[in-house]
């Protein structure tokens, strides 16, 4: 008795179970999903169609509804592009994690000040306040021009009116922006952007065109000097105590100047008249040659960002 309990139970599982289902193999994707808009219609397999019928007599024909549910009663299939995704999906499970990430570098920033030694020859009082964010730096520069206390006029100069040397008063102004090398972070390449304004009143000037000839003139000049410089430099220490920098390279300097000659003469034996008395200007760009030596504090932070 127990055994016909048992025999009857597993019939009627087999029965109330698709043929399909069971006899038909495991039911792949492209079985058991409606295919979307332009791909194959799936195919109806007879032979489970027809067992299930069949056997559905006995039992509302719910073999019949199970196999059309699940896919069984069609044929196996493949799309190619469903069952690609679901392929690679479980190859992707099937891999191990990949290793954690490893902590980014720490981030550095700081500020700095300093004073340029070479600007003092001319001489020029100056400072400079620079940021520092990683391998980028943006500075300022101001700077107060004086004349001299040891010669007035520029001894290498041919004219003293085109260039003057050390008489001049003013203010200089510079914005530069600094990028450090990866390689070598104490090395880097800075553009500068420079203005100056600068002016002199009621100097008296001597020139020797000839062993002769010599001539002396007074003259008040107004000048601006606007440009540019790249420049080259090196830094020593700064991470926290004492900054030394030095630098070179070039720069284009255009001057515009406007000189008022209010009086002239030349000896006694050539006298002299210039060819223009009263206001007149001109101006020059040379390529000019930089170099400088800056000392100062630097002050550097790293911080640490989390993943």
């Amino acid at each position: 008795m127990r055994y016909l309990i048992y025999i009857s139970i597993l019939f009627l599982l087999l029965l109330n179970s698709g043929c399909g289902t069971v006899f038909g193999g495991k039911i792949n994707y492209c079985q058991s999903h409606k295919p979307k808009k332009g791909e194959p219609r799936r195919e109806l397999n007879p032979a489970a169609l027809s067992a299930d019928v069949l056997l559905g007599l006995f039992v509302f024909e719910i073999p019949t509804a199970i196999d059309f549910i699940d896919g069984g009663v069609y044929y196996h299939c493949q799309n190619a592009k469903t069952d690609s995704i679901h392929k690679a999906d479980s190859v992707k499970l099937s891999l191990p994690p990949p290793p954690p990430l490893p902590p980014p570098p720490p981030q550095s920033s700081g500020i700095s000040i300093s004073s340029d030694l070479a600007q003092y020859i001319f001489p020029q009082l100056n400072i400079s306040l620079e940021y520092l964010w990683n391998r980028i730096a943006i500075g300022a520069y101001a700077g107060i021009i004086q004349p001299s206390t040891t010669f007035s006029v520029n001894p290498f100069a041919n004219g003293q009116y085109t260039n003057p040397g050390t008489v001049y008063t003013g203010n200089a102004f510079k914005l530069y922006f600094k990028r450090y090398d990866l390689r070598k972070p104490k090395r880097y390449w800075c553009l500068q952007l420079v203005y100056k304004s600068e002016w002199f009143n009621n100097v008296t000037f001597y020139d020797q065109p000839t062993e002769e000839l010599k001539i002396s003139y007074t003259m008040s000049e107004k000048a601006h000097v606007y440009g540019f410089d790249i420049l080259r430099g090196y830094e020593i220490g700064g991470d926290g105590g004492l900054l030394l920098d030095f630098f070179y390279g070039f720069g284009i300097h255009n001057r515009i100047m406007f000189n008022n000659v209010t009086a002239a003469k030349g000896s006694p034996y050539y006298p002299y008249q210039p060819t223009q008395l009263g206001p007149f200007g001109y101006t020059i760009a040379p390529i000019t040659p930089v170099i400088g030596f800056k000392i100062g504090i630097k002050y550097v932070v790293k911080h640490k960002i989390d993943n």
